[in-house]
Order: C-alpha cells, then structure tokens, then sequence
C-alpha cells in the first residue's frame, strides 16, 4: 500500500549503459554548492584497484561528494567497469544518511571495483574534520 508521503529524490540511480558503464546518484560538487550545501569532493582512479588490474581495465575514476556540515555523502559518479552495480554502495549511503566515519570504516571486499570507495572516504572523512 502506498501512503501519501513525498518520495525521498537524493538517492535516486543514473545510469548509462555504454562500455564502459557510467553511473551517479545525488548530486555534483557544482550542484551541491548551487544548492547551498558546504561541499568537499575527492576521486580515485578506478584503474588503481586489484581488481582493475587483474583483469586489466586501465580506465575508470570514482568522485564523490559529501556535506562538510553534515559529515555524510551526498553525491557519487562512477565511469568504469560495472559501475552501473558498485554505485550501490552510494545509493545506499546517501538514501540512509550513513556517517562518513562509517563509510569509511567498512571493509571492501577483495579484489572487487568497491574498493574504490576506500581512499576517496577517507579524503573526505579528513576534509570534513
């Protein structure tokens, strides 16, 4: 049943299915401060994972965006092999308001593309400290 509530757009997936897959959700750097929000961002080279090396994907780079205020993210992009699936990570994240801290506290498994979350989580966890 659905109920007369206002349905929650932050964590709403984008995703283009060209080769390879581009995938975001929330909102840009750019957007983020044209909305007012105090906003930091950091990347990381997807070509730089175990993963993207064993199966020699040389292309690829995740940016994330988060509240500096708030301390949780509010934004992610992903271009790269299967970027239409880790961008889950984010769609979660954003939709239930993890901390930061916590983010970045979780273990990725291993090799996998998630771990391109790992080095730009902890930029931001120290951006916003």
């Amino acid at each position: 049943m659905l109920g007369d509530g206002m349905a929650d757009q932050r964590a709403i997936p984008r995703t283009i299915y060209t080769n390879p897959p581009v995938a975001s959700v929330g909102l840009d750097p750019d957007a983020a401060r044209e909305q007012g929000y105090d906003a930091v961002s950091a990347t990381m080279d997807v070509a730089q994972t175990a993963r993207a090396g064993t199966q020699g994907y040389t292309r690829g780079r995740l940016v994330l965006t988060a509240d500096r205020k708030e301390r949780v993210l509010i934004g992610a992009a992903a271009i790269g092999p299967h970027a239409d699936e880790w961008i889950g990570q984010a769609i979660l994240a954003i939709r239930a308001a993890v901390p930061l801290d916590v983010l970045a506290d979780v273990v990725q498994p291993f090799p996998t593309f998630g771990e391109a979350y790992e080095q730009p989580l902890q930029e931001l966890v120290e951006q916003v400290s």
